[in-house]
């Protein structure tokens, strides 16, 4: 599942990827922070601050640990966000 999330965030279809996020653990695979890391990327990618605040909060949420790369992603999205 990972890959393809990961392929409609690098196109910036994060709709779609959140449809496959939705499949996934509908499926019962829960979403882990390498998911999150790549929604959270997709979204500093094509600018989509309000989706990447909800999935921090769902981060949150689900007691998902933020790894040393989600740091850096949070980085590049508030030095981008302004």
């Amino acid at each position: 599942y990972s890959v393809m999330i990961r392929g409609h965030c690098i196109r910036g279809d994060l709709a779609a990827a959140l449809e496959v996020l939705q499949e996934m653990v509908g499926l019962g695979f829960p979403a882990d922070c390498i998911i999150f890391n790549t929604l959270l990327d997709g979204c500093v990618r094509h600018a989509n601050w309000d989706l990447a605040d909800t999935l921090l909060q769902e981060m949150a949420q689900q007691g998902v640990e933020r790894s040393n790369f989600t740091v850096s992603i949070l980085v590049k999205m508030w030095s981008k966000r302004g």
